[in-house]
């Protein structure tokens, strides 16, 4: 038998690897929100932080395709390469690239 938070761990690891994408730039903020919910929802069920090239990937797949690209290339916090950095310098970094 699997516990709850097992079942629930797996449950919600498709919604934070792979979060929907949003048509419109004004249904970001909402659809980050959520996104973070669900990430909170499982770091409680024991699933395991992801690092922030996989935070930026799923804040890139929420943004409306038409402006993906554009953000990948223009703004900076986006280019950084966190390999081998703590996670609270990782954190800072997720904070600063959804504001």
């Amino acid at each position: 038998m699997r516990s709850r938070s097992e079942i629930r761990r797996h449950e919600l690891m498709p919604q934070v690897q792979q979060p929907a994408t949003v048509a419109k730039m004004s249904d970001v903020k909402m659809a980050l929100e959520k996104w973070d919910g669900l990430l909170l929802d499982y770091l409680e069920a024991g699933g395991r932080r992801p690092t922030f090239d996989e935070m930026r990937s799923a804040v890139l797949n929420i943004l409306p395709a038409s402006f993906r690209q554009d953000m990948l290339f223009r703004m900076l916090v986006m280019q950084e390469k966190m390999l081998g950095t703590s996670i609270e310098h990782q954190d800072n970094a997720y904070r600063r690239m959804r504001a």
